[in-house]
């Protein structure tokens, strides 16, 4: 197998990533599965908006990509069939981001790890084969599309590309919350930007521009009274939680050192640095924004789609810190926490815990209860 050929490599990781997934949901691959707002709100208002649906914003902002799933469902499909093709979609999708990347990075190894960390990344269940989650799975991608983009542009498929960004960044707010770094990254490269750079970067603000529009005219929280332990909580639910037992909180701060130390080491310290500062940042952003309903985010319960994406930006960072650091301690420390954090993955992983769902006939419609506990009726 020649993994150096990027059509190989996407080929490959796809398999494995569809491999992975089977062993860490089996049950929802074989039985379908749905969750929270994957009825209450795609399913029931695809019944009740039709095509209109695909544009309409919840929770303050858009998810094209779910609305077109479910959109797409409800036009096929009788309703018994929204787990078997929200499940389908969501692994076929998320197969494909992983897929992506790994063809994306140049180095053949280090495109794979990076593609698998998707799937690997630590998480109890609550994004995987959701629509209602892809959005978080699906914001590195849109990261590698912007760097792509930016640095390394490709010869072909220059539209498709620049329409899946488009996509991403009208599926949920991170198109928005990293346009102010892609702004400066545009302007301070030293080479002027293509034509086709141009265009890309083009779709990407209108997409952008369309989100945050939504976001400002359609604000659907106003973050709940009372301060974030910001100092209890970043190292507890950022790096303590991903050891074993009552770890002490000084643990997570040396961890915590132990990671800025290795990126910096390495010749990859601008980029580990960047995405960690972004996975950071986006934990922040939801702590600050659910203060109220839950002490602690807890990457094998709670919250935890609000730890999934800075844990997957430290095992990307450590990744990159291992394969490019000169200093062999180094690249054995940055090896090191990247084990960490995937035996931590493997050992808690939990998607078994959540309940079943059920699609129940009445004479009224269709009565769907999901896991954690929503019940919605969908009339006919």
């Amino acid at each position: 197998m020649n993994i150096t050929n990027p059509r190989v490599r996407a080929a490959t990781v796809f398999l494995l990533a569809i491999l992975i997934i089977w062993f860490r949901a089996p049950d929802r691959l074989a039985h379908g599965f749905l969750w929270a707002e994957d009825a209450s709100v795609f399913i029931a208002q695809a019944h009740q908006l039709g095509r209109h649906s695909i544009l309409f914003d919840y929770a303050g902002y858009l998810h094209l990509l779910p609305r077109l799933i479910a959109y797409g469902q409800f036009t096929l499909t009788p309703i018994g069939y929204a787990p078997y093709v929200f499940v389908i979609a969501s692994l076929l999708v998320t197969a494909a981001a992983c897929a992506y990347i790994a063809a994306a990075v140049r180095a053949p190894l280090v495109a794979m790890l990076l593609g698998l960390a998707l799937v690997l990344s630590p998480q109890q269940g609550e994004v995987l084969l959701s629509i209602t989650n892809l959005q978080w799975m699906m914001f590195p991608v849109l990261l590698a599309l912007l760097w792509e983009c930016l640095f390394d542009p490709p010869t072909s498929w220059i539209w498709p590309r620049a329409l899946v960004t488009a996509m991403l960044g009208l599926t949920g707010p991170f198109g928005v919350l990293v346009s102010p770094a892609v702004a400066i990254a545009a302007f301070w490269k030293r080479k002027l930007l293509s034509r086709k750079q141009i265009a890309w970067l083009a779709c990407y603000a209108l997409a952008v521009l369309g989100q945050a529009w939504i976001m400002h005219t359609h604000p659907a929280y106003t973050p709940p009274p009372g301060k974030v332990d910001w100092l209890h909580r970043a190292p507890k639910e950022l790096f303590v939680d991903l050891l074993p037992g009552q770890a002490p909180l000084w643990l997570g701060w040396a961890m915590a050192a132990w990671l800025m130390v290795t990126i910096a080491g390495s010749d990859s310290a601008l980029i580990g640095g960047f995405i960690c500062a972004v996975g950071i940042a986006i934990w922040g952003l939801g702590a600050y924004r659910v203060n109220g309903y839950a002490h602690a985010f807890v990457w094998y319960g709670a919250g935890s789609r609000y730890l999934y994406i800075p844990l997957l930006m430290f095992g990307w960072a450590s990744i990159l810190a291992a394969t490019t650091a000169r200093s062999r301690a180094i690249c054995c420390a940055a090896g090191l926490f990247a084990g960490i954090v995937l035996l931590a993955s493997a050992t808690r992983f939990e998607a078994g815990a959540w309940k079943t769902w059920t699609i129940v006939d009445t004479p009224t419609g269709y009565e769907l209860t999901v896991p954690p506990d929503w019940t919605v009726t969908v009339p006919r």
